[in-house]
């Protein structure tokens, strides 16, 4: 069995377009090996480079690749003459005409199809009706077949083509095809379910069914080409199954011939080689491929994606899905492939490119890449008033674009990423790009491109170009060119061109016509037409009146036809024009248009413009109304603003708002004024005679804008778009000429729309339901009703009507007249529903509409009340009684008795006469004329005076019991008021449950009245008229006195009773019944989700819950179907399945043994007639539930994490927490928002049969939010945190779980923005966190990490904020530069080094000798940097990218400061360490830089004494001489004989004295013997100080253990104190005087603990006192007994300490701020090289008074510490001798002290030893150790200016004036200037200035050119002379050293130096008079100098 190769192996990643791609010849020396014929080559390449070639391995199962056609070496794209006859091509249709079609090619090649070739010649009459512009729009994808390439000059060709079937098919058989091909065929007939194709191949047809031509826009007729794809072949019949879809390609391993490639097929590919192309253009870059076997395709780089899209990364041996693109016969045959996402789903750009821009717009583009003489590809961005659009269009613009003509463009204009301004010229739709143009020409304002931006009637200005017999050509751009007819040249014709017309001349023309098929544009030159400013391009664009300008384009007998711009045009009739003044052919017109027939599109005109008005003047009177109708005009939609213009007889015409502000003109019938008949009448008799009265309505009424009309209050409710009302009876939805949209100011109608309840589709209607409705038309079988829009008819038979039995319609209704309707039924098929007008109960879900009819009720009472105020009958007002509402008790009198009731008349008002009815009088009344009775109004009509009223006595308060009413009466009669109100008592409240019987009915409401309490009350006409028990119903308002009357409206009560509708029986449902089938049942019950139904005889059904609607996208809905249903009544659906079951007990009706069981569905989709197998698709199964599919789910409960939903009966499924929501407030608490019976749209992420598990998803597929403020777009998901694993594989270290059961990991660096210390300490297991996905799970990912999703928790990235300069993670080694600082997290630590990931696609490696500037032991890495330390401000020092390395540093010397080899030239001074020692010399490291030179042996020394071997490693070299630089390689010398004198330091020569020393060390310890002895002889004198220290130690420890508890805010301070220390140490000179470890000392005092005493500089302690009483009070707590409390306090106290110090450790606090020896001697580990860190650990001890462990640190220090750190270990040697000088004995010091000397610099230890007594106050040993290191060192400046400023601090003059000439007689002469300087200095600060003075003009004698030395001199003395040194500055001196510094005859530059010091002088302490003075002087001497 053969190895199988490692990933690595198998797979060699290049990514697209990028320089990191292989070339293909590199990638064949690599494969091929040692015979690769240029192996050579490589073994050269390989032996010069120092090591051997090694061959790459290849894997066994891998073929070699074979040496490639010359056609396959790189991939160029295709020309004209790479095509021969034969060649396939996919292309797309550019232009179309009737004659011929432009197709798109690929890389920009046009070919050209003429009529014949592009239609199949099945049936000439097919093909001759048959339209191309149909057919072939822009944008469609076709294959083409080259048929000849026509030259037509010498540079230019032709390709014509064809699509003909049988020429693309050419060379297939019924035995070769092959699943999923994709090949053109033609439509040849049909069959009732099929259509037949024809391929053009012998014996074979193809079959495609009809329901799949519904996707095409129109039915193709024979002869018409379709891309089909092969689903299936009957090679013995002969016949394919096609399908207009196709989604599969075919399998890279299915083999197929050569012959048999078809361009458009869609394959699987499989990538080889990359081939790279030139560097600079990438010409010839793309893909080599296998697809179908051993075939070999090509994708040439602009076909490997999108141009706005981000790069794709190939992969050797890469599956991809490619389609065809070209196929060029050969041998072999050359086959081009392309990746394009458009064509590999074969979609059209026809639509997508316009969108994107239109042709003319200016965009901005970013070039892609350019190729010398084909053009450059771009990425463009729509310009928006300066910047840019949102979505990136890609684009090309041709290299002859890219530059006006006859100039090349510059080079940097075609570079990469070169952004400009570029126009659209064209579309190329194969390829979808713009056609873009930059020529500075093309973009100037003006500058035509296409005919489309031109439109008729535009004004332009052209160049003749030719002169012809029939006109003229004018061009107006480059690219647009137009012709005048010679008839509109003139605006009378002439019989040719006038003379004044010649080429080249300027022409001013209009646009008459445009063809924008044939890019051709007709032209007009007439005077008349150019000057008129508005000219007619359209007849609907023409009023009556209007003015306009034309031509005669005819001369009939009827009269003159006039034609205007864009196709208007008009007739001049005959009778109209006399003879004399007919105009003739072509003569240019003005004219008065005087009818304008809308219907007909035609115009009349006139030559008599007496009434004419210009347009412009029509255009300011009209008030923009819009006749017919438009967008904002739809059924459903408000109207405001009414206003009435005109009255008819049947209507009224209206002027309205719609909901746009437009104005239009709208029609109102009568009946639609109001929802009451009478009030509708009455207010259109208002209208007229508001208006004049009723006048016919003219066609064109809204022309009339000075028309202001009656404004109406109420807003209307558009019915229909259209309507006339003489086609009232018709319908009004057709589209006729003249018509007006239809309004109803109904109240019902108006509520219904603020409702939603207005219907305007019928699918909108659901039966069962009660909806607002009126009357459309009465006919004789029953009344057409509509509940919403006027194109909505149900039909309400006459049994349906009314409750009663009906013979004449008209008696019960009118039209107009609103109802309520109850649906019964709907029948979309025949686009009608069945109306039911009965009253009847009403359910809970109607509810609004009976609070929506009461309201009703109330609006039309005020509307009557209204109409009765603004009536003209004032007399009848004055005689209406008043004050007389329902309710009110009137005295009355029986005038008569009659059948219906009695009259009675009321003598307390006149004229007024009450009725009533038998219905209102109690069983036992009795009634006599003559007798008075108290009554209660119940309505009262004003106009004829007559009031309805009642003598119910518990409407009138009176009870039933005689005696109870005898004593009312009693008390009634001692009333003065003889009237009340009963209901006064106890008034009605809104919402107030009342008990109602009927009293009255009338035409528009009902009457009522109630007992309790008394009151009449009003309620919609909708209700039953008659009931003898009270029934309930809801007080809607109780209203205030309208006018006169006040009125109470409730409900419509309910009858309680429900009307059982009739359930069809269903004897044989085996034969009834089918999947599909409509089925009417009974509602039985609701069980959790579903509903069970029956029907006869023993049907049994059941509906789900999730059968009840549709649904959109996933995770949409939340609506509970069962919740608020009724369980009665009949339910209508669609069966989905029959199953046939056992009967159980309650099946009582059933026959036999076996019930029927239907599914059933109530979804509109289903709803609606379908296939039966739609309708069995639609049940679900487990056998059909697959992963992605999506279906309806109902809630079954809601738990923590889980939601469980039941998507079908006995089918359940379970959604995770994290699919059940996006939002992370509803992931909190699953059961506050999952409620059963709620239904969701779900998708199935996994099913599993066999155990019954189904996993579901709420959120789509694309539900990842996309955030792109951060750059590219990011997908944000929820996820939840699972595992954190410090020690991650590649860094990550979280372990998330994503929806859809994904799991998916983070990167360390991606946690945070920031950087933080310990990141994964801040995450918490099992929360939720937003994150953003950076790879999927089904993306490419590194091994070890498939099939898992990669994110981050960055903000930056999550919630798109912007990202700081230091938070940048950098994705690869481009994004860095030598010298940058970066930070990451350490992802492995060894002695080789530690790992640290900078992002997570990039890991860099700090070098074990690059941790720290000091060495750090191997074994201590991997503990002080674990994994997830946080590295800060590391340095990146070395980028490899060809090993795609990068090599960082935390030393501090390294950066951008660091000395290389360039920075090197011969004779340069150099000084290093010895790296490496070598037997032919010594390789040295040079100081602050990273090179490595070369010692040779004969340049060690001049001598043999000195060799080699002298030297050892780390010896530094002070002084070496570049000799030669031979590229890398730098060659040194340390010959003394090589230097020059003055390159040679002057103190290496120095001898030594040790007498001197030795005298001063005698003297010292002489002086601290006898201080001793005198200290002990004080001790034993007072023996109780032994103790008393004892105590007092004790003491002091005890402070020292209560100074360690100090609270955390002190030691923070502490903290900050250091490290501010530590910053000013590191900015302190290398070359101070001072000691090296001043400031450190410093910081040792502040860092250590704010109570440390000790004082490192002056080596003090803690002087610990305490009294006796302390010491004794401390010796009576240590013998007192520790209680639990105290001991349970004190292990409290230890574990936190424990725990902070824990907590420090990890936080790295140690390193910054040690406290004990642990962290000291940790901290050694790291920096043991470093002497701060040695100072401070003896400052620890000193601290804790322990000197002798501060001694054994320093002789730790000093041995520690390498010979290599010369200044660290000088350091710590100071350190030691200050400790011993202070604390030590004689002896210590001495020997300490010679120690110092012998292993450093002898000086600098004698310097130091003099400053440590300086600062320990002893001046003599002090002067005693300058005086021995001056006569030690006497060629030594430094020491002698260490004495001499030693002297003047102590004041001692004489010695200092001694010390100046002893100093110059030691020193070299070149010395003198300095030691000199420094002394007239110190003269100047401690001394005499006058001498300083002298000492200065001394030294100027000798050195009077000097200007270094006059600046010290002249800062001296201003400085000595003015404030604060003086009271008052002294002028005259400084002012005289000024003047004799600028006498001095020196060179210009140096007096300039002079005049500005004393310029800057005056301007401080001088003034303008004095400034001048300098100023004049410095002019004088410039003078001087040009003179």
């Amino acid at each position: 069995m053969p190895k199988r190769p490692a990933a690595d192996e198998e797979e060699e990643a290049f990514v697209r377009g990028k320089g990191s791609f292989q070339p293909a010849d590199q990638e064949d020396r690599a494969d091929d090996g040692d015979e690769h014929p240029s192996k050579a080559g490589a073994a050269a390449s390989s032996k010069k480079g120092g090591k051997k070639a090694r061959k790459k391995a290849e894997p066994e199962d891998e073929e070699p690749v074979e040496a490639l056609p010359e056609r396959f070496n790189r991939v160029n794209r295709l020309r004209t003459a790479d095509l021969d006859e034969g060649s396939l091509i996919v292309a797309a249709v550019r232009e179309v005409n009737e004659e011929e079609i432009t197709l798109d090619l690929p890389f920009n090649l046009q070919g050209y199809v003429q009529r014949a070739q592009a239609i199949e010649m099945i049936s000439p009459v097919e093909s001759s009706r048959s339209s191309l512009p149909l057919l072939y729009p822009p944008g469609k994808l076709v294959v083409a077949v080259v048929t000849a390439i026509v030259e037509i000059t010498a540079k230019r060709q032709r390709i014509e083509l064809s699509l003909r079937p049988a020429l693309a098919n050419a060379g297939l058989t019924t035995e070769s095809l092959q699943q999923h091909m994709w090949l053109p065929a033609a439509v040849s007939g049909e069959e009732e379910h099929v259509v037949k194709l024809d391929f053009g191949v012998e014996k074979l047809q193809g079959l495609l069914k009809k329901s799949e031509l519904a996707q095409l826009p129109s039915v193709p007729g024979a002869g018409t080409i379709l891309m089909v794809a092969v689903q299936a072949v009957n090679v013995v019949s002969g016949t394919v199954r096609c399908s207009l879809f196709s989604s599969e390609p075919i399998s890279a391993e299915q083999p197929l011939e050569q012959n048999l490639l078809k361009a458009g097929l869609l394959v699987s590919a499989r990538v080889r080689k990359f081939f790279s192309g030139d560097d600079s253009s990438k010409d010839g870059a793309g893909l080599l491929t296998h697809f179908c076997g051993s075939l070999q395709g090509l994708v040439q780089l602009h076909h490997l994606g999108s141009a706005v899209a981000k790069d794709t990364e190939f992969k050797k041996n890469q599956r991809v899905t490619a389609r065809i693109l070209a196929v060029v016969p050969g041998t072999p045959a050359l086959v081009h492939l392309t990746l394009l996402p458009h064509l590999l789903d074969w979609t059209s750009q026809g639509d997508a490119l316009p969108l994107a821009a239109s042709i003319g717009d200016r965009l901005e583009g970013e070039i892609l890449d350019f190729k010398h003489k084909f053009g450059a590809r771009l990425r463009c961005h729509k310009k928006t008033d300066g910047k840019k659009g949102v979505g990136a269009v890609p684009g090309f613009c041709a290299a002859s674009r890219l530059a006006d003509k006859d100039a090349d463009p510059s080079a940097s204009s075609v570079e990469l990423g070169f952004k400009s301004t570029y126009r659209v010229l064209a579309y190329n739709f194969l390829d979808g790009l713009m056609m873009l143009t930059r020529r500075p020409a093309d973009l100037q304002d003006g500058v035509l491109v296409s005919v489309s931006e031109l439109s008729p009637g535009q004004l332009v200005t052209g160049t003749v170009t030719r002169l012809a017999d029939h006109g003229v050509f004018v061009k107006l751009s480059d690219y647009v060119s137009g012709h005048v007819h010679l008839r509109q040249l003139t605006d009378v014709p002439l019989p040719s061109v006038p003379k004044r017309i010649q080429v080249e001349s300027k022409l001013k023309c209009r646009v008459m016509h445009v063809d924008t098929s044939r890019r051709q544009i007709t032209l007009t030159a007439k005077k008349s037409l150019v000057k008129d400013e508005c000219p007619l391009t359209s007849n609907a664009d023409a009023k009556a009146d209007m003015l306009v300008t034309g031509y005669v384009s005819g001369i009939h007998a009827y009269g003159a036809i006039v034609s205007f711009y864009g196709g208007a045009f008009g007739l001049i009739p005959k009778k109209a024009m006399d003879a004399d003044e007919a105009p003739a052919l072509g003569m240019a017109v003005r004219c008065r248009v005087t009818i304008v027939d809308a219907k007909r599109n035609r115009l009349l005109l006139s030559l008599n413009l007496d009434k004419g008005r210009s347009a412009a003047e029509l255009k300011d009177s009209e008030v923009g109304l819009e006749k017919s109708s438009s967008s904002s005009v739809s059924a459903g939609g408000l109207a405001s603003e009414v206003h009435v213009l005109r009255c008819s007889k049947e209507g009224v015409l209206v002027r309205f708002a719609s909901s746009d502000g437009a104005q239009h003109v709208g029609y109102v019938p009568t009946p639609h004024l109001a929802d009451d008949l009478d009030i509708a009448k009455a207010r259109h008799d208002t209208l007229c005679s508001n208006l004049g009265g009723a006048v016919d309505l003219n066609i064109d009424e809204s022309s009339d804008a000075s028309n202001p009309g009656v404004n109406l209050p109420e807003e209307g409710v558009i019915l229909a778009r259209r309507y006339h009302p003489d086609r009232s009876k018709k319908d009004a939805g057709q589209d006729t000429g003249g018509c007006w949209p239809l309004l109803s100011l109904k109240q019902s109608m108006r509520l219904a729309v603020d409702e939603g309840s207005f219907v305007s589709k019928m699918s909108e209607l659901q039966p069962g339901r009660l909806y607002a409705g009126y009357v459309k038309e009465i006919k004789e079988f029953g009344a057409l009703i509509s509940v919403g829009a006027w194109m909505l008819s149900g039909v309400a038979s006459k049994v349906m009507v009314a409750a009663k039995k009906v013979e004449n319609i008209s008696d019960e209704l009118m039209e107009g007249q609103s109802v309520r309707v109850l649906v019964s039924s709907v029948n979309e098929e025949k686009k009608r529903f069945d109306a039911d007008l009965r009253p009847g109960p009403v359910p809970s879900s109607d509810v609004p509409l009976l609070v929506r009819e009461a309201e009703v009720l109330r609006r039309s009472f005020n509307q009557k009340e209204a109409l009765l105020k603004a009536s003209t009958g004032k007399k009848l007002a004055k005689k209406r009684p008043s004050a007389l509402s329902p309710g009110s008790l009137i005295d009355a009198t029986i005038t008569s008795v009659e059948d219906y009731g009695v009259l009675l008349s009321v003598p307390a008002r006149e004229g007024l006469t009450a009725v009533a009815l038998k219905e209102n009088m109690p069983k036992d009344f009795i009634s006599q004329a003559g007798s008075s009775v108290k009554c209660a109004v119940l309505d009262f009509d004003p106009e004829s005076g007559i009031a309805d009223v009642s003598l119910q006595p518990a409407l009138l308060g009176i009870s039933s019991d005689p005696s109870a009413a005898a004593s009312r009466g009693a008390k009634r009669k001692s009333k003065a008021s003889t009237e009340a109100t009963a209901a006064q008592a106890r008034p009605l409240q809104e919402g107030q449950k009342i008990a109602v019987l009927p009293a009255l009915q009338k035409k528009g409401y009902s009457v009522l009245w109630c007992q309790d309490p008394p009151a009449v009350v009003f309620a919609p006409p909708f209700g039953a008229t008659k009931w003898n028990e009270p029934r309930q119903t809801t007080v809607h308002s109780v209203l205030p006195s309208i006018g006169e009357v006040a009125r109470n409206i409730v409900l419509c009560p309910a009858d309680g009773k429900e009307r059982r509708a009739k359930v069809p029986k269903i004897l044989n449902p085996e034969q009834e019944l089918q999947a599909g089938s409509p089925v009417k049942m009974r509602l039985r019950s609701i069980k959790g989700l579903q509903v069970f139904c029956t029907a006869p005889v023993g049907l049994r059904g059941h509906l789900h819950a999730t059968q009840f609607f549709d649904l959109g996208e996933v995770g949409s809905g939340g609506e509970s179907p069962l919740e608020g249903m009724r369980k009665a009544g009949v339910l209508e659906a669609r069966m989905l399945r029959m199953q046939q079951r056992s009967a159980g007990p309650e099946d009582t009706e059933v026959r036999g043994d076996k019930v029927w069981h239907l599914e059933m569905s109530i979804k509109p989709s289903l709803m609606e007639p379908k296939d039966v197998s739609e309708y069995e698709a639609a049940v679900v199964r487990w056998s059909n539930l697959k992963p992605g599919k999506i279906l309806a789910g109902a809630v079954l409960s809601a738990a923590k994490n889980i939601v469980w939903m039941e998507v079908a009966p006995g089918i359940k499924g379970r959604v995770l927490l994290l699919d059940a929501s996006s939002d992370p407030s509803v992931l909190k608490s699953l059961a506050d928002h999952f409620h059963p019976g709620q239904v969701f749209q779900t998708r199935v992420l996994r099913a599993v049969k066999a155990q019954k598990e189904l996993d579901l998803s709420l959120l789509p597929t694309n539900d990842a939010k996309v955030s792109a403020k951060s750059g590219p777009s990011v997908r944000r998901r929820l996820a939840k945190l699972q595992k954190i694993d410090d020690n991650g594989s590649k860094g990550m270290v979280a372990i998330f779980q994503l929806p859809e059961r994904r799991r998916a990991t983070a990167h360390i660096t991606e946690l945070f923005d920031v950087w933080v210390k310990q990141p994964t300490k801040r995450l918490k297991l099992g929360n939720i966190y937003e994150v953003a996905v950076l790879r999927d799970w089904h993306e490419a990912a590194p091994e070890g990490l498939e099939g898992r999703a990669e994110v981050s928790l960055r903000p930056s990235l999550v919630l798109g904020r912007k990202e700081a300069e230091e938070e940048r993670r950098p994705p690869a080694l481009k994004d860095l530069t030598v010298g940058s600082k970066v930070s990451g997290y350490v992802l492995n630590a060894s002695p080789k080094g530690i790992f640290v990931a900078l992002s997570r696609s990039l890991v860099a490696r700090i070098k074990l000798k690059s941790i720290s500037d000091r060495p750090v032991m191997k074994d201590a890495v991997a503990k002080l940097y674990p994994p997830g330390t946080l590295i800060r401000d590391a340095k990146v020092v070395e980028l490899d990218n060809d090993a795609g390395r990068v090599e960082l540093s935390l030393r501090s010397a390294e950066g951008s400061g660091k000395m290389t080899a360039e920075h090197l030239s011969v004779g340069d001074i150099v000084s290093g360490k010895v790296k490496a020692v070598e037997p032919y010399g010594l390789f040295v490291r040079l100081d602050n830089s990273s090179v490595d030179a070369m010692v040779h042996k004969s340049e060690i020394s001049d001598s043999a004494s000195i060799s080699v071997e002298s030297y050892q490693v780390g010896t530094a070299i002070a002084r070496a001489k570049v000799i030669k630089i031979d590229g890398r390689k730098i060659s040194l010398t340390v010959k003394p004989s090589s230097f020059d004198p003055g390159e040679l330091d002057e103190e290496d020569g120095e001898d030594e004295d040790s007498d001197d020393i030795q005298d001063l060390i005698a003297t010292v310890a002489k002086e601290k013997k006898e201080a001793k002895r005198k200290r002990d002889e004080e001790s034993a004198a007072d023996p109780d100080d032994d103790e008393a220290k004892e105590e007092g130690d004790e003491d002091m420890e005890q402070d020292e253990d209560e100074a360690e508890e100090e609270p955390k805010a002190e030691q923070k301070k502490a903290k900050k104190k250091l490290k501010k220390s530590d910053a000013e140490t590191k900015q302190s000179p290398e070359d101070s005087d001072e000691e090296p470890w001043k400031h450190s000392s410093a910081d040792v005092k502040n860092g250590l603990s704010a109570a440390s005493g000790f004082d490192f500089a002056e080596f003090k302690v803690n002087e610990a006192s305490s009294s006796d009483e302390d010491a004794d009070d401390g010796d009576v707590d240590k013998k007192k007994k520790i209680s639990k409390r105290q001991k349970k306090a004190k292990k409290l106290a230890e574990q936190q300490e424990l725990q902070q110090q824990e907590a420090e450790n990890a936080d790295g606090q140690w390193a910054e701020d040690p406290r004990s020896v642990e962290d000291f001697e940790r901290l050694l580990l790291t920096e043991g090289d470093t002497s701060i860190v040695w100072i401070r650990y003896m400052a620890f001890h000193l601290k804790m008074s322990d000197l002798e462990k501060a001694r054994q640190v320093a002789e730790r220090a000093v041995k520690h510490v390498g010979f290599a750190e010369t200044k660290e270990r000088f350091n710590v040697w100071v350190a030691y001798m200050n400790l011993e000088c202070t604390f030590g004995s004689d002896d210590s010091a001495d020997a300490l002290f010679r120690r110092a000397a012998s292993h450093n610099d002898a000086k600098q230890v004698y310097l130091q030893l003099a400053r440590i007594h300086e600062r320990n106050k002893k001046p003599e040993l002090a002067a005693k150790a300058h005086d021995a290191c001056t006569r030690k060192f006497p060629h030594s400046k430094k020491v002698w200016i260490a004495f001499l400023t030693f002297l003047y601090q102590q004041q001692d003059t004489e010695g200092s004036h001694k010390l100046l000439p002893k100093s110059l007689a030691a020193l070299p002469k070149r010395k003198h200037p300095v030691v000199v300087t420094k002394a007239a200095l110190l003269e100047y600060q401690f001394g005499s200035p006058e001498r300083g003075r002298s000492i200065f003009e001394g030294l100027l004698d000798s050195y009077p050119k000097r200007t270094d030395l006059w600046s010290i001199y002249l800062d001296a003395h201003i400085k000595a002379h003015t404030p604060p040194k003086v009271p008052a500055a002294d002028f005259q001196e400084v002012r005289a050293l000024m003047e004799r510094c600028c006498a001095m005859k020196l060179k210009a530059t140096k007096m300039r130096f002079f005049f500005k010091r004393w310029l800057d002088f005056e301007k401080k302490w001088g003034d303008a008079d004095s400034q001048e003075i300098v100023r004049k002087k410095a002019r004088e001497f410039v003078e001087s100098q040009a003179s």
